[in-house]
């Protein structure tokens, strides 16, 4: 019995460690936790007081975010867009970089990518059903002779349900998901949405193989001669977002930092690599904070670009891409586009036309110009040369007639030459 008794006044001892474990947990928890417990029951029992000038609108915009209207924000309020731009790693320097930038040292897949890059990729927005016409003069104006000589690919964005005529040069892409709505705004430019759709097709289809991105409405005449040449000068290893520049107005302003100013995607806009590799993972969150067209697409975009980027719309004092409050007059002697990239809107055939015939005059003049000031090289070479005597039958093989090319050199093949040997081999 002794030994039954023994395992009893072990335990004992047991249940009440327990027990004052048990009771200093419930003193401390009562000390730690009690003043946050009251500060929270104080701040839900008691409501705040806002002014009277802030309404709230939560259409399309950050959850964690109350968007207002009028000149008075409480300071309690973050109403601000955020930004969630990530930082660039940095970048170790290599001072060899120079030395092992060869044929050789470059892998093969990086290599076949340096070749197989282009310059500018161009994308064409139908903004509505009733544009479609439009569409189909592009197709034989100024997209033709870009698409036939294989300088760039165009594809054109259009709603589910729109008849275009197909071809082999241009791509059609159907947007899913578009309410052809039939507004001024709409029939311009297009919806926030189709906007995003058609960056989420260049992020997924040809981000790799371009150096810029345009994106333009499909109302819109544009110079891709003109085009061409700008993007050339830019570098798209930066963040760049270039545009028509349209002032945001004070019943969009919803945010203490909103974009006071975005791109317009009527007359186009253009997008660096480097932008639009940034901005396409952040595509599906623009969607959902900024997809409301309660606003101008343009602005959206550019509150997603402020987000994600921290940048905002770049403009040129030169209106390089012109915007017009009416369609412009193809019998008008003045020009104000003369200058520009691109003409918008452009809503009838004889407009496009005419704008057409204009921008290939004006590409005409520009190539007798070029040849004209190469002409004026030659003819100072020449004289150049002349004065170091020569013979007066002599004819430079990349000259011109007459008695000006009398300058003999070893390295100078003259036409003559040229004349008696053919049909015959080299050591003849």
């Amino acid at each position: 019995m002794a030994g039954g008794k023994q395992p009893k006044k072990q335990f004992v001892p047991f249940c009440a460690g327990i027990a004052c474990g048990i009771f200093i947990s419930i003193i401390l928890f009562i000390g730690f936790a009690t003043p946050a417990i009251l500060k929270s029951l104080w701040k839900s029992s008691v409501a705040p007081v806002l002014p009277k000038e802030i309404k709230y609108n939560d259409h399309g915009y950050h959850p964690e975010i109350q968007p207002w209207e009028g000149n008075v924000v409480p300071s309690s309020i973050n109403s601000t867009i955020p930004i969630d731009l990530e930082p660039e790693p940095v970048e170790v320097e290599n001072p060899a970089w120079e030395v092992n930038l060869t044929p050789v040292h470059i892998p093969g897949f990086l290599l076949q990518e340096l070749k197989l890059k282009k310059k500018v990729f161009v994308g064409v927005i139908n903004p509505s059903v009733v544009n479609t016409p439009n569409i189909e003069l592009i197709l034989k104006t100024w997209a033709k002779d870009w698409m036939e000589n294989g300088d760039g690919d165009i594809t054109i964005y259009t709603p589910m349900g729109v008849d275009i005529t197909k071809t082999k040069k241009a791509n059609i892409y159907y947007l899913s998901d578009v309410h052809n709505q039939f507004s001024l705004q709409n029939l311009q430019e297009g919806t926030i949405s189709m906007i995003y759709q058609t960056l989420e097709d260049i992020c997924s289809q040809h981000i790799d193989a371009y150096h810029h991105f345009f994106v333009v409405g499909g109302n819109t005449y544009v110079s891709l001669d003109k085009l061409l040449n700008f993007t050339k000068r830019l570098d798209d290893s930066s963040v760049l977002w270039i545009g028509h520049k349209e002032d945001t107005k004070d019943r969009f302003k919803h945010f203490i930092n909103e974009p006071s100013s975005y791109c317009s995607s009527g007359p186009g806009f253009v997008l660096s690599r480097q932008a639009l590799q940034l901005l396409c993972p952040r595509l599906p969150s623009c969607q959902r904070d900024y997809g409301s067209n309660t606003v101008p697409p343009g602005l959206q975009l550019a509150r997603c670009v402020k987000r994600f980027l921290n940048t905002s719309c770049t403009y040129t004092d030169k209106d390089i891409f012109y915007k017009s409050p009416i369609t412009p007059d193809p019998y008008s002697t003045s020009h104000p586009y003369d200058d520009s990239i691109t003409v918008h809107p452009v809503l009838d055939d004889v407009t496009m036309f005419k704008l057409h015939h204009f921008f290939l005059s004006q590409q005409l003049n520009e190539t007798i110009r070029s040849n004209e000031y190469l002409h004026n090289i030659i003819q100072t070479m020449d004289r150049v040369l002349v004065q170091e005597g020569g013979m007066s039958d002599d004819r430079l093989i990349l000259g011109r007639n007459g008695n000006e090319n009398k300058y003999r050199h070893g390295d100078v093949i003259t036409w003559d030459r040229v004349e008696h040997g053919k049909g015959k081999t080299p050591d003849e």
